[in-house]
């Protein structure tokens, strides 16, 4: 019976500790960059392309902002059954 015991803690043993712990790499290599160092600034439809960096981030925001400001359905709150006195403010900055 000792060596029973003796056996089946040895084997546990063995199984327990012979779990590798996998550690999922990163394959997101990409580095996040503030929008205020980038060289040269995402030219948005609509924008002049050889506009100077400042006009055209300003252009961008416009864009970005009328765009959001077109195409963002305030209805969806509705569907959430939240209450009406709620005040919901978005602020986008590039």
């Amino acid at each position: 019976m000792k060596y029973n015991l003796i056996l089946l803690f040895f084997a546990t043993s063995l199984f327990a500790f012979s779990q590798e712990t996998i550690i999922p790499k990163n394959t997101n290599d990409s580095d996040d960059v503030s929008f205020a160092l980038v060289e040269r600034v995402p030219i948005y439809k609509g924008c002049d392309e050889n506009m100077g960096n400042q006009a055209l981030k300003e252009c961008f925001n416009e864009r970005m902002n009328s765009h959001i400001a077109k195409n963002f359905n305030v209805r969806v709150a509705d569907k959430l059954n939240l209450p009406d006195e709620t005040i919901v403010k978005i602020s986008v900055f590039f």
